[in-house]
């Protein structure tokens, strides 16, 4: 019997470890093999080392890979970026016309941006059935918050026009959550076609290394009640709120503020640091290799994330579900209107701060640490939410509900 073909189209893929790469490669390897041909269509870079070339063809666990042809300039430079998307946009589509048929399925993430448009130009000339999973909202997350130029700005307006209706074009639409869904429904995007389906926490259930051992490792004395960032800490988000926490909080004994990761944000909080002499009560670590994930969650007694409040409907931190599974709570700095505020406070996981409020995030932490019983409750109760409704397997359950409404397993495109 003949299996449904289904293409997944992005920058990265295994071995790469770039977020996106890690969420795809989890889904690819979670659809049954008997009854789906997955081919994943992606470039031959890696995230962190333009250096790096990935072989063209390759098959890893059932999943035929196809790495296709595209500049290497990597992301020190606009330009260079720039042109690694337009070589891969024009890559993508030349594979979309010479290798789908009607009966196929092709599924186009957002890395690059916008690449629901020559996917959706692809579906028109070809017919396949096409699926836009929405890992962030292009081109409004690049320009929310900032002031462009009046040229700038029409472009960028007309940019979102076309990405609209290449999402009309779709005809199905995952969304990360339900700021995106309003968003987009508001858009034109009809509601029928938008679907809600949560990334989800890449971390070993069991970590090779456990959390008190990490903690010796890096020299924390028992004791210190750790409050902890894991991951990338960007110009989406808000570090100065924790800053101002922190000046406030100089005086506390036995308290450290832990990041582990990098970003610009990162760098600037560390510069910030150092100016401020608050040495003292941070500690800095570089991203932690993925099977040390898990133990490295789970180290600090409470966590903070952030999302600038512009930023809202356009993005959604996967780090969120990472930090339910350790079953610790969080500090959310950001929109007390958006979703992630309101899932804080109907499951008493934690808090949630707009940003600027630096006095109230020194009082939380206080209390926290104060209150150690109360907050392990609140991770506790964290792990029960991941556990019922953020689990990997519910989401790729999810996934393919969606692939069976749109193809029948056992009706193969031409290349099965």
């Amino acid at each position: 019997m003949s299996r449904q073909r289904v293409y997944f189209f992005n920058r990265f893929f295994w071995p790469d470890n770039s977020a996106t790469a890690q969420i795809l490669t989890d889904l690819c390897r979670g659809l049954d093999k008997r009854e789906y041909a997955v081919t994943v269509v992606t470039s031959r870079l890696n995230y962190g080392d333009p250096a790096v070339a990935y072989p063209g063809q390759e098959e890893f666990q059932g999943i035929e890979i196809s790495r296709l042809w595209s500049t290497r300039f990597g992301r020190s430079t606009l330009l260079g970026r720039l042109l690694d998307y337009a070589t891969i946009y024009l890559s993508f589509f030349v594979f979309t016309i010479s290798r789908l048929g009607a009966e196929d399925i092709a599924v186009f993430k957002t890395d690059p941006p916008l690449l629901s448009i020559p996917g959706a130009v692809g579906k028109t000339v070809k017919g396949f059935r096409m699926v836009a999973w929405c890992q962030d909202v292009f081109p409004e997350v690049a320009t929310s918050g900032i002031q462009l130029p009046k040229g700038a700005g029409l472009i960028f307006n007309v940019l979102a026009r076309i990405r609209d209706w290449s999402l009309q074009v779709a005809d199905a639409v995952v969304v990360l959550g339900k700021d995106m869904t309003d968003f987009l429904s508001m858009r034109g995007i009809p509601k029928e076609k938008l679907q809600e389906i949560s990334n989800w926490s890449v971390q070993d259930e069991e970590p090779s290394i456990n959390e008190a051992a990490l903690r010796e490792k890096w020299g924390i004395p028992t004791g210190t009640f750790v409050v902890g960032y894991s991951g990338n800490l960007g110009r989406a988000h808000d570090w100065e709120t924790l800053l101002e926490a922190a000046r406030l909080l100089k005086q506390e004994k036995d308290l450290l503020f832990l990041c582990c990761g990098g970003g610009h944000g990162y760098e600037q909080l560390k510069i910030a640091v150092e100016e401020e002499q608050l040495q003292e009560l941070f500690g800095f670590l570089p991203y932690q290799p993925l099977e040390l994930l898990g133990a490295t969650l789970r180290v600090p007694d409470i966590h903070w994330l952030t999302l600038k409040e512009s930023l809202t409907p356009f993005i959604f931190p996967s780090k969120f579900f990472g930090i339910l599974q350790a079953g610790r709570p969080l500090i959310f700095i950001g929109s007390t209107a958006g979703e992630i505020a309101g899932l804080i406070r109907s499951n008493k996981i934690g808090h949630a701060l707009s940003e600027g409020q630096g006095t109230a995030l020194a009082e939380v932490i206080r209390s926290a640490k104060a209150d150690q019983e109360k907050s392990a409750k609140a991770g506790k109760l964290a792990r029960v939410l991941w556990e019922e409704k953020y689990q990997k397997s519910l989401e790729i359950e999810k996934w393919k509900q969606v692939l069976v409404r749109l193809g029948t397993p056992g009706r193969g495109g031409k290349n099965d």
